[in-house]
């Protein structure tokens, strides 16, 4: 459950790590957090279950990796881009200073979204 509040309370560009008293610690955990969602994130998410397409024939690997990257459509390569996109994100996002108190962060994330 800190998970949650302590990745809310990073991802708000007001605050980030302010108030955590070990900051470099605090920050290695959220980019293992951040890690593991992102590697788990698509397997969930119903736009990749439904556009992955499942392969009817039978691999010719015995591997559960690649058993499962046919299940769920996951291209090993892709998600390692990914992991990297999100990696090189994080680094841009906390060389950011922190926003003003009353700034909007709903309007800074709308800025600066990912396309």
């Amino acid at each position: 459950m800190f998970s949650i509040y302590g990745l809310a309370m990073f991802l708000d560009p007001r605050f980030k790590h302010s108030f955590v008293s070990n900051k470099e610690d605090f920050v290695r955990q959220v980019e293992q957090w951040i890690s593991k969602e992102t590697e788990l994130g698509d397997a969930f998410e119903p736009e990749a279950m439904i556009s992955a397409p499942v392969n009817q024939q039978p691999s010719s690997s015995n591997s559960i990796f690649d058993l499962h990257a046919n299940l769920v459509g996951v291209n090993h390569e892709q998600q390692l881009a990914k992991n990297v996109t999100a990696a090189q994100e994080l680094v841009k996002y906390k060389a950011e200073p922190c926003l003003s108190l009353n700034s909007d962060p709903l309007a800074y994330w709308q800025v600066s979204a990912i396309s």
